[in-house]
């Protein structure tokens, strides 16, 4: 089945689906910003917590 099928044909309610795409959003535009402001929120942010290899964790966790 394709995947825009599986999508379109969800027998979830419509609430779980809303939540579902909310928090897809909310989880797109932190991966973007990890990207446009690296200094205060991808390995920046990851070297002043103390995480080993900020600046290949930064971008990777961004991709995710």
């Amino acid at each position: 089945m394709k995947l825009t099928g599986r999508i379109a044909g969800s027998s979830a309610p419509s609430s779980v689906v809303l939540v579902r795409l909310a928090v897809g959003l909310i989880f797109l535009s932190e991966g973007i910003q990890k990207f446009l402001f690296p200094g205060e929120i991808g390995s920046g942010r990851f070297a002043k917590i103390g995480l080993p290899s900020p600046e290949l964790l930064g971008p990777l966790v961004g991709a995710f």
